[in-house]
């Protein structure tokens, strides 16, 4: 369903690949028509984004939208799916082989919906330990005024993967590269030690689909000493089979 073109793939600052008209027009349209009204979401926000999510975020009528949805009904059963696993992390498995990727059994993917408004922005940081790669879909128009750029890091200088930090320091990075959001635009990313990215202060509303490939271990990834050890999510039930919460840190990581 998603037609990613393995010739735009970046290997720096980390791999990734930006591209544009990554759904067919039609399907695109069907989506961005079906996108779920702000009635749809939870109450609440999260510095400014809302998000409706398949359980990452706790309970939810998401069934109930997926069912009435046709168009979103087609995409999750899509990102359920062995293939989009493998459309995904066929872009990138040379790089997988390079980062150690701890190859084993998956978990459900986390597919999670989401609105920004004015005032949105995000910190740099990588994700969690369990994802493996991850992408963006852009559902956006003209309601973008400016913003909302997702911009991907790289150390100031050299640095041993085992000494990356999940939220670095400012002014141990530099930006590499930025990416403006477009309607039928994603961005696909590798989830490795040092895949750093922010997104820039939004002026105006922002729509998005954020997809995770998840490892059913606590770890898809060779630990940092610095790196968190999660073991499910107090904010994930679908991690379930675990406790909610458990964090585990390497011996000679700090508190």
């Amino acid at each position: 369903m998603l037609r990613l073109n393995p010739d735009l793939v970046c290997r720096r600052p980390f791999p990734h690949l930006f591209q544009r008209d990554v759904l067919d027009t039609t399907a695109y349209h069907a989506l961005r028509d079906e996108f779920p009204s702000p009635e749809w979401f939870p109450a609440g926000h999260d510095h400014g984004r809302r998000d409706f999510s398949y359980a990452q975020y706790g309970p939810s009528r998401f069934d109930d939208f997926i069912a009435q949805s046709a168009a979103w009904g087609d995409l999750f059963g899509y990102v359920r799916s062995p293939q989009a696993f493998d459309d995904v992390t066929g872009l990138f498995r040379p790089a997988m082989d390079e980062y150690g990727y701890l190859d084993g059994p998956l978990d459900r993917p986390d597919f999670s919906l989401s609105i920004a408004e004015s005032g949105y922005t995000v910190r740099v940081h990588h994700d969690r330990r369990y994802h493996i790669a991850q992408f963006l879909l852009y559902f956006v128009d003209d309601e973008v005024i400016r913003g909302g750029d997702v911009c991907l890091y790289e150390p100031s200088a050299p640095k041993a993967l085992a000494d990356y930090e999940r939220c670095p320091e400012e002014g141990t990075l530099r930006a590499s590269r930025t990416y403006r959001p477009e309607g039928n635009s994603a961005l696909v990313w590798l989830n490795t030690g040092d895949s750093y990215h922010g997104v820039t202060r939004l002026e105006g509303v922002r729509r998005f689909l954020y997809v995770a490939f998840n490892s059913a271990s606590h770890s898809a990834w060779p630990l940092g000493r610095h790196t968190e050890v999660v073991v499910g999510d107090n904010r994930s039930p679908y991690r379930s089979g675990r406790d909610f919460i458990q964090t585990v840190r390497p011996a000679n990581s700090p508190a």
